[in-house]
């Protein structure tokens, strides 16, 4: 079926046949389809090309069919695929349908978090467990962030403005915090000395019953470059099973009780 009305001048060459279809040379819908089990069954003998090499008319059971001439491509590439044998195929199969021990190796990057956290950790008056941050050598690389910090406190203040409800809750929060000592209150910075501010942003939500509003530490906002806090952190071990461990829990369980 052509996309577009086939010129006259082509179509005329064709006028003496009984077509299967006389409007062939208009676009229209699709009315059947034949599979390859029944197309070469309706193809009987008798072909025609056009002088322009351009299109093909071919006698079928339901009278001639014309269709656009196919080029076929001088270039041919020829791809070569190699199966590898039975054996190999079964044996990787049952490797990757062979259970696995569940539990998490420890990886260098994992002991050496653990010793950091060994040597470093402190416990407060009231119990509660402290240790410096864990960074690794990309800390040099750690950029500055008070840019990206600034640009969200105004973005914040600017809402401040619009929203005194939202201000509120903000001073409640932080003033919170502070109270807590999660925090506590900078009075003189040395301008050479290594430091990181920490982005932050607040988000509200009315339909919580206990906090309605929350502070959210960006500690992945990357710097110029490129590396965020996060980058510059090592990182713990996995303490929970993989993914494939749980989906299969159930049956390892099968199959010890068979």
């Amino acid at each position: 079926m052509p996309q577009t009305k086939l010129p006259s001048c082509n179509t005329k060459f064709f006028r003496n046949l009984i077509l299967a279809d006389r409007h062939y040379d208009q676009p229209g819908p699709i009315e059947v389809l034949l599979g390859v089990d029944v197309v070469f069954q309706v193809f009987i003998d008798g072909q025609i090309t056009h002088p322009s090499q351009t299109l093909v008319a071919k006698n079928t059971l339901f009278g001639w069919v014309i269709a656009p001439a196919i080029d076929c491509p001088t270039d041919i590439s020829v791809m070569q695929a190699s199966v590898a044998d039975l054996d190999s195929l079964v044996r990787s199969f049952w490797e990757q349908e062979s259970l696995i021990d569940g539990k998490v190796s420890r990886e260098s990057a994992e002991s050496l978090i653990e010793g950091h956290f060994r040597q470093h950790y402190t416990v407060s008056d009231d119990g509660r467990y402290m240790a410096s941050l864990p960074f690794n050598p990309n800390v040099s690389l750690l950029g500055q962030t008070r840019n990206i910090a600034m640009r969200r406190l105004l973005a914040m203040e600017r809402r401040f403005m619009l929203d005194a409800h939202f201000k509120a809750q903000y001073i409640d929060f932080m003033c919170e915090y502070e109270r807590l000592g999660h925090m506590t209150r900078i009075q003189f910075m040395d301008s050479d000395s290594e430091s990181y501010f920490l982005p932050h942003h607040a988000v509200l939500k009315p339909s919580s019953t206990s906090t309605k509003l929350r502070v959210v530490l960006d500690a992945s906002a990357k710097p110029p470059t490129g590396y965020s806090l996060n980058d510059c952190l090592l990182t713990g071990p996995v303490i929970q099973n993989d993914l494939f461990t749980i989906l299969v829990q159930k049956r390892k369980c099968i199959d010890k009780s068979w």
